[in-house]
């Protein structure tokens, strides 16, 4: 089995989640998962959002992008260039 099957499954079963979910709250669910696999996180963020926005535009500072602790909006949202358009 591989690294990324092995961290994949339990993160696909934890998808799931309310539709609420902010970056902060996905950013802790990855580091305990992380933790359980002996892991740690080697980063500022743990992912970041896909959607209508090239990547060299994302703003490094704007944490509302990004899945981390720092993040406490909810991550399923109307992407910004499609609700201001």
């Amino acid at each position: 089995m591989t690294t990324s099957s092995r961290c994949s499954r339990p993160a696909s079963a934890s998808s799931r989640t309310p539709p609420d979910i902010t970056g902060e709250h996905l950013y802790a669910e990855v580091s305990r998962l992380a933790d359980k696999a002996g892991w740690e996180l080697g980063g500022r963020h743990a992912g970041h959002l896909v959607g209508e926005f090239p990547h060299e535009r994302i703003d490094g500072a704007d944490t509302e992008s990004y899945i981390t602790p720092a993040n406490d909006t909810p991550l399923r949202r109307t992407d910004k260039a499609l609700s201001s358009g």
